[in-house]
């Protein structure tokens, strides 16, 4: 039998620059630009970057499960009240949930040798926004210029109908940021709406000239 049709927010596109010679990268395993990077490019005065943020949705267990892995690199002083990240989500009757969340802040001595610190659950706090949501912040330790911040972590939502859509660009200027979508195991029918220049191409090449 046919399900319902779902209606679902989402893009499934990736942006990648130059930076990244691979879409792939490791849990604690650097490339070398990573490493070599002191400033963006494309924003000269950014205090810090986003150097590689990718999601992977899927359906898991009656949730839509998204696993979140992101980089940041502190460039400047300025760039240390990134030092802590947030993460919100609905916590009201367990709509959302955050699992298997790992934190670590990884430098480079002056040997040139990659030192990790990892985040310890005394440096995870989690606080009550208001009546409907939680907010997790997460205190990365040995912070300095050149540091990078990196975290992961897999979000459940029990919501079908609306998935949050991706931001490809944030705050922070980003370098690498990609999302893709998996409904092979899912009974779920959908549809794909476009939001920003994906939208204005599809529509402006519909509409009857002046």
């Amino acid at each position: 039998m046919k399900s319902n049709k779902t209606i679902i927010l989402l893009l499934v596109f990736f942006i990648s620059i130059k930076v990244y010679s691979q879409q792939e990268l490791n849990w604690g395993k650097l490339t070398n630009a990573e490493i070599e990077l002191t400033e963006c490019d494309f924003d000269e005065g950014a205090s810090a970057v986003i150097l590689y943020k990718k999601g992977n949705l899927s359906f898991s267990d009656g949730y839509v499960k998204t696993d979140i892995h992101i980089r940041i690199k502190i460039l400047k002083k300025e760039g240390f009240d990134y030092a802590t990240q947030k993460i919100d989500y609905i916590s009201l009757f367990d709509i959302e949930k955050i699992k298997k969340l790992k934190a670590q802040t990884i430098n480079i001595n002056e040997k040139g040798k990659i030192e990790k610190t990892r985040v310890k659950k005394n440096q995870i706090f989690e606080t009550e926004n208001n009546s409907v949501s939680n907010n997790i912040a997460i205190t990365f330790p040995a912070v300095k210029v050149g540091s990078i911040l990196e975290f992961k972590y897999t979000h459940y939502s029990s919501i079908y109908k609306y998935i949050e859509a991706w931001q490809f660009q944030n705050e922070l200027p980003t370098i690498y940021s990609e999302f893709s979508a998996n409904f092979k195991n899912s009974y779920l029918d959908f549809e794909i709406f476009y939001i920003g220049e994906r939208l204005v191409n599809l529509y402006s090449e519909k509409m009857p000239a002046k």
